[in-house]
C-alpha cells in the first residue's frame, strides 16, 4: 500500500516535580496558578479508524486505514446491498445511483457511484457468479486513495501494468492483472477449458484511465 498519509500525532507530557526543602508557604494574598491538564488522548481520531486507501484486486477490495492496517476486507462474491452499506460508512457519503438499459452483450445494471469508485450491480448474476463489479476511474475517493496491484492508479502509465501482466488479452489498451483461475464446472461451463478472471487495467494516450475487477477471459 502506499505510504499513509495521515500520521498519528505526537503526544506532549509535562512532568510536574514538587520541591522539597524548608520553602516558606506562598504569600496567601498572591493567588497560586492551578495546575494545567495535560492532553492524553493524542489531539485527533484514531488512525486505526481512518480509511486512507482501498486496493482493488480481482478477489475484492481490502480496506487499508490511515496507520496501514487493515480496515475491511469485500469479497466479489458478497451481496451488493451489504458491500454498498459499507462503502457508504468507510466514504462517509451516499453513492450516486443510475440504471443502465445494458446492451447486446450486457445485462441491465444499477450502479452506485462514489466519485469514480462504482459498483456495477447487474441484472442476476454475472457469468463469474458474482453479483456486481467492481468500477474505478479516478485515483482518489476524497482523501482516500485507489489503487490496484503494485499500487498502480488511474493516471500511472500503462507500461507499468502491462510489464506485470500475467495474461493477454489480445486486445491493446486493455490488460490483465492477477489473474485467478476458475473451474469450469462451478460456472456452467465445459471440462478442459483455461478459465481465468482477472483485474482488467484499460488506457487511452499511454495512461490508465480505468480498472475492472472481476473481469473474464471467457464470455461476457
Amino acid at each position: 500500500m502506499r505510504t499513509s498519509l495521515l500520521l498519528p500525532a505526537a503526544l506532549l507530557v509535562l512532568a510536574l516535580s514538587a520541591c522539597g526543602g524548608g520553602t516558606p508557604d506562598p504569600d496567601p494574598t498572591i493567588a497560586t496558578p492551578e495546575p494545567t491538564a495535560t492532553a492524553t488522548g493524542g489531539g485527533g481520531p484514531d488512525p486505526a479508524t481512518i480509511a486512507a486507501g482501498i486496493q482493488v484486486s480481482t478477489e475484492g477490495i481490502v480496506v487499508f486505514a490511515a496507520d496501514d492496517s487493515t480496515l475491511a476486507e469485500i469479497s466479489i462474491y458478497d451481496a451488493t446491498s451489504d458491500v454498498v452499506a459499507e462503502l457508504t460508512g468507510i466514504f462517509g457519503t451516499d453513492a450516486s445511483v443510475s440504471d443502465e438499459p445494458g446492451g447486446m452483450e450486457t445485462s441491465p445494471s444499477r450502479v452506485y457511484d462514489w466519485s469514480g469508485f462504482s459498483i456495477i450491480d447487474y441484472e442476476g448474476d454475472t457469468i463469474m457468479n458474482t453479483d456486481f463489479v467492481f468500477d474505478v476511474t479516478t485515483a482518489a475517493v476524497g482523501d482516500i486513495e485507489i489503487f490496484t496491484y503494485s499500487d498502480l492508479q488511474i493516471g500511472d502509465p500503462l507500461a507499468d501494468a502491462v510489464a506485470l501482466s500475467d495474461y493477454a488479452t489480445g486486445f491493446p489498451g486493455y490488460t490483465a492483472l492477477g489473474s485467478v483461475p476458475i473451474d469450469p464446472a462451478t460456472v456452467g461451463e465445459a471440462g478442459g477449458l483455461d478459465l481465468l478472471i482477472y483485474t482488467g487495467v484499460f488506457g487511452s494516450g499511454g495512461t490508465i484511465t480505468r480498472i475492472v475487477a472481476p473481469s473474464p477471459n471467457w464470455g461476457v
